[in-house]
């Protein structure tokens, strides 16, 4: 029983650890489409824990729109600016 209660405290704690970062910040995604199916895209990631930023950020650059789109950092964040995409992009 030991081996069970300890993978559970585990999982709680990553669960908590996980709602601390996350509630932390906000994540701002805004779309503008055309009629050519060519679109913008902007995400930006706002916080005072630079925990939080880092890992939206690790999240991010995972992602292969984000090559493609310019960085921006701000005072408190960063901000994806993708224009005039196609679905291909």
């Amino acid at each position: 029983m030991g081996n069970k209660r300890r993978k559970i405290i585990f999982v709680l704690g990553l669960i908590l650890v996980a709602l601390f970062v996350v509630s932390c910040g906000t994540i701002t995604i805004n779309q503008k489409i055309y009629r050519d199916w060519s679109f913008d895209l902007s995400i930006e990631a706002k916080s005072d824990n630079q925990a939080f930023l880092n890992l939206v950020k690790e999240g991010f650059e995972e992602n292969q729109i984000t090559e493609k789109a310019t960085f921006v950092e701000q005072e408190s964040g960063f901000k994806y600016v993708l224009e005039k995409a196609t679905i291909e992009d």
